[in-house]
Formats: structure tokens, C-alpha cells, sequence
């Protein structure tokens, strides 16, 4: 592949950005190791590094976001199930059982929540 701007000249690369074949005298290396042929490029270039930054912080907020509705939840759930137990102690059965299921659904969701942070959290490693 001859280069786009010298067609002499054999291309080293591809531009990340336009496809274009580029040689070593047009060769511009971003961050990242992104390959751009024109200052155009460049500039397109860097807003997308900044654009993948920023959503890798936000995503990482997210995912510390289900890690701790995680915990929140599996404590909760495990208040409510323990506090469920001095109904069974009194033989109140009924409020044993409703409290019992509410302390299941906590303990459900914070299941739910680990899943989201794990699903989340592997997407970086």
C-alpha cells in the first residue's frame, strides 16, 4: 500500500481515524499508540482519547455505584432476616414470614447488584 500523501513512498501504517495509508514522513503517533496521518486527524483523534477518558471515569463511577448498592443491600437484607427471627422467637409467624420475604428480596437484590459490578468490572480486565 503506497502512502496517500506521498504516492512514492510504502505505507508503515493506516491512519486510525480516515483508513489512509500513511509513510514515515507523514506519521503522526498519538497517545494510546493511535496512528494519524493530518493535523485534521490529529485533532479527531485527541477528542476521541479525551471522549474514551471521560467515559471510562464515568463508567468507573458506575461501577462503584453497584458495588456499594451491593453491600447495601446485602446488609439490609440481613438486618431484616436476623430482625424476622424474633418474630419466629415470639411464634408471631405471620410477621416472621413478611419479614422474612422482604429480607429475601434485599438479599436478592444485592445478588443482582454484584452481578452488574462483576459484569461491569470485567469489561476493563
Amino acid at each position: 500500500m503506497k502512502c496517500f500523501y506521498h504516492n512514492k513512498n510504502e505505507s508503515v501504517g493506516i491512519c486510525t481515524i480516515c483508513g489512509r495509508g500513511v509513510c514515515n514522513k507523514c506519521l503522526i503517533v498519538l497517545e494510546n499508540n493511535l496512528l494519524v496521518c493530518s493535523v485534521d486527524c490529529e485533532l479527531r483523534g485527541k477528542i476521541d482519547i479525551k471522549f474514551a477518558n471521560r467515559r471510562i471515569k464515568e463508567l468507573n463511577k458506575v461501577i462503584r455505584k453497584w458495588f456499594y448498592s451491593a453491600v447495601f443491600s446485602y446488609f439490609i437484607g440481613t438486618l431484616i432476616v436476623l430482625y424476622s427471627l424474633s418474630f419466629v422467637f415470639a411464634r408471631n409467624y405471620t410477621n416472621a414470614g413478611i419479614t422474612l420475604f422482604f429480607g429475601t428480596l434485599f438479599l436478592i437484590l444485592g445478588v443482582y447488584y454484584s452481578s452488574l459490578h462483576k459484569k461491569d468490572r470485567d469489561l476493563f480486565n
